[in-house]
């Protein structure tokens, strides 16, 4: 019988100190991806269709969040991703935005955290874009009172990766903007 269990968790001192958050947040339109280079579950590069790029997009300090969750059926094991985040100001730039992301087959995502660790979400080395990220949420607040902050909080979820997200330090062979 095949041993799957070969190692355990490690909580060094240095892992010990919390570092929540999501730092930065690029998404792409899965279409403008070309293909990504995985090596042992690492991505480290991303190539881009044309003359595409991912952009960077903007929310509020410490109100973003990666999640991933686990799911096991009929012996099949499947992991999911979402982001959270909100964005302030009810503007006609951050709605067009946000139905830009509404309007696309499906996004991909590098996601950087506060940690250093750097993830490339919508990506599935062996499904490749079915794991691609759509807009689940989208819920906006005026607020009741003048001090009260408005904006949306919008949500992306994808439904299937067959893999767990990969852990990248990612050459982009198109920039960020």
């Amino acid at each position: 019988m095949a041993t799957f269990i070969t190692t355990g968790t490690d909580v060094s001192s240095e892992n010990k100190t919390a570092k929540g958050g999501v730092k930065t947040l690029y998404l792409a339109d899965e279409q403008s991806i070309d293909s990504a280079t995985v090596t042992g579950g690492v991505v480290s590069a991303i190539a881009m269709l044309n003359s595409e790029t991912f952009v960077e997009f903007k929310f509020e300090e410490f109100t973003a969040e990666l999640r991933e969750s686990h799911e096991r059926e009929n012996g099949v094991s499947t992991w999911s991703q979402e982001i959270e985040i909100f964005t302030p100001s009810l503007s006609a730039a951050n709605r067009e935005a946000i139905m830009g992301i509404a309007s696309a087959k499906g996004v991909v995502a590098v996601v950087e955290l506060y940690s250093g660790e750097t993830y490339f979400v919508g990506w599935d080395d062996i499904i490749n874009l079915q794991a691609s990220l759509m807009l689940s949420s989208d819920d906006s607040t005026s607020g009741k009172a003048l001090k009260d902050q408005n904006g949306e909080t919008i949500v992306l979820k994808n439904n299937l990766s067959a893999e767990k997200m990969y852990t990248t330090s990612v050459v982009m062979e198109s920039p960020l903007v």
